[in-house]
């Protein structure tokens, strides 16, 4: 079988390397208050991932304090401003590989899918910044092989284009990070 039917069957798109205009972080939705309860994306995935009780913002709209385990480091936070969210795939990343194709509305429901944010401590990430599963791995090795899986399964979902040596990168460092966990 040929890299490029492989990627095809694993649900991932292939890209040949198409001129790509440059990244521009406008193009994808910001916090939205979807259901108009003055609560943004942020609070609303805050309140929902809190372990234990949320202490909201005098008016309501912020959450304040919560608990919140980082699932890259295991650390715990319980001041929301120690905390940023993240997106698995980031947005520059899914840019470059086929976002800036897609319509605004595809954009922003890639930049708000709850499966695609994680709520992480600050300098964790600035660290991986735009960066995929080859150049930035979570400290904690626990962490390491579901954050890869998760990251396959939205450039699957999403239809993202990688090319054949990526794919066979990610293939090796999922066989090196998930052999532990008896479903590399």
């Amino acid at each position: 079988m040929g890299r490029a039917a492989l990627l095809l069957m694993l649900g991932l798109g292939f890209c040949e390397g198409p001129e790509i205009p440059d990244y521009d972080r406008g193009a994808f939705s910001g916090w939205i208050d979807e259901d108009g309860d003055c609560q943004r994306t942020r609070a609303e995935l805050m309140i929902a991932r809190s372990s234990g009780p949320v202490t909201l913002s005098a008016d309501g709209c912020r959450a304040i304090r919560g608990t919140w385990r980082d699932p890259y480091s295991g650390e715990v936070h319980s001041e929301a401003e120690e905390v940023q969210i993240d997106h698995l795939v980031p947005l520059k990343w899914a840019w470059m590989h086929g976002a800036h194709g897609w319509s605004a509305a595809e954009r922003d429901r890639f930049a708000l899918d709850p499966d695609n944010l994680r709520i992480v401590g600050g300098g964790l990430n600035a660290a991986k910044g735009a960066k995929d599963p080859l150049d930035w791995l979570p400290p904690r090795a626990a962490a390491q092989c579901g954050y890869l899986r998760g990251f396959e399964g939205i450039v699957a979902r999403y239809r993202l284009e990688v090319d054949a040596a990526w794919a066979e990168a990610m293939s090796r460092t999922r066989l090196r990070v998930c052999s532990g966990d008896g479903a590399a």
